[in-house]
């Protein structure tokens, strides 16, 4: 249950960002915008309605094409959160590293996310950032992992990904990926020998995100590379009731 409720929290926050980007740059107004499961129906319209106080904020006609709008959302951006127009804007030489003032994200921490392989290639291509990081200190290879997208994970580490850096949170990529119950990823991260008892700043470590959310196999898996044993919070591992105190009579 927890498992399901990580997933759909993170559907949302993939949504929500997509939202944004598309928002801020006018792409709701090309009927170009919406969730992976909307675009997958094509006979489904993906557009929302865009806030008050957003109309406008579109670069102007005749911009470049590393424009910002004001969010600092450029057209690369619009591209990368709809999946696709890419190739033309880093032809006409499109900033790949730009990244949105809204979130922080690049072009790539949309392809790592949304598990694009062939964009991440391009964008790879075109000298991304691979470890670029967004507002919250996360690297596009923190973002497949949440995502659980392993293709995108294989790609990242191909291009050198640096699999041990921390996030704001000191949170590591393996942390998402144990947070995502995606297995095979977990596996790809320990071949490359991160530390398995890397702590965030709360103290949590990845092994602790297994046992929290009841991945037994994950967790197994883990304690067969190293994890160290740990201590549930009290919530999950509640002191004995004491037993009733007796009044004197």
């Amino acid at each position: 249950m927890k498992t399901n409720d990580t997933n759909r929290k993170r559907e949302t926050e993939m949504n929500t960002k997509r939202w944004l980007a598309c928002a801020m740059v006018g792409a709701m107004a090309l009927g170009g915008c919406g969730s992976k499961e909307k675009d997958k129906d094509k006979g489904r319209s993906a557009s929302p309605t865009t806030p008050s106080g957003l109309e406008g904020s579109t670069p102007p006609p005749g911009a470049g094409v590393n424009a910002p709008d004001a969010m600092g959302f450029t057209q690369l951006h619009d591209a990368a959160a709809r999946r696709k127009g890419i190739e033309d804007l880093i032809r006409r030489g499109a900033d790949v590293n730009a990244k949105d003032k809204e979130i922080g994200w690049t072009a790539l921490h949309w392809a790592a996310a949304d598990g694009d392989v062939e964009m991440i290639s391009k964008l790879l291509a075109a000298r991304a950032d691979v470890d670029a990081t967004n507002l919250a200190g996360r690297t596009p290879l923190h973002e497949a992992c949440l995502s659980g997208q392993r293709e995108a994970v294989e790609a990242l580490l191909a291009a050198r990904a640096n699999p041990k850096l921390a996030d704001s949170n000191g949170r590591t990529p393996l942390h998402c990926a144990v947070q995502a119950n995606n297995r095979a990823i977990v596996e790809l991260l320990l071949a490359r020998r991160v530390d398995v008892n890397a702590a965030a700043k709360n103290g949590q470590t990845p092994l602790q995100i297994a046992l929290v959310s009841g991945q037994g196999e994950i967790a197994d898996l883990l304690r067969s590379h190293g994890a160290a044993p740990v201590k549930l919070p009290d919530r999950e591992n509640p002191l004995p009731t004491p037993p009733p105190t007796t009044k004197p009579s």
